[in-house]
């Protein structure tokens, strides 16, 4: 019995032994410790963490946009389905956390090197 985990896109029909966003863990983990560990001026640090607010915040708007694209309904039987009107696209699954746990991932990030910058 192999115990080994992959990863399955149905949409696209393409498996991993990576999970999906793992380059996305990667480089927030190694924007946090290159931060952390810089020897940035104060206010090279700060210019920094300006362009990352900004950045998240560019980020939040878009996601915002996307997941309002979605809706949820019932079909005949009573199941949840979601609806994107503009693109006229279905899913059984809600994509909307999806979506919206990439934006979570860098809010927790700037978070921390916030909280972070303000002891040093």
């Amino acid at each position: 019995f192999d115990s080994s985990v992959f990863y399955y896109n149905a949409s696209t029909r393409v498996s991993s032994w990576t999970h999906p966003l793992e380059h996305v863990y990667r480089d927030t983990y190694k924007t946090i410790v290159s931060l952390r560990n810089s020897t940035m001026s104060a206010q090279e640090r700060a210019d920094a963490l300006s362009k990352l607010q900004a950045e998240v915040r560019q980020m939040d708007q878009e996601t915002q946009k996307e997941v309002n694209k979605w809706s949820e309904h019932q079909d005949e039987q009573g199941n949840r389905f979601f609806f994107n009107k503009e693109e006229r696209l279905s899913t059984w699954t809600d994509p909307r956390p999806a979506k919206m746990q990439v934006l979570y991932l860098k809010m927790k990030m700037l978070r921390l090197l916030l909280s972070s910058s303000a002891g040093t």
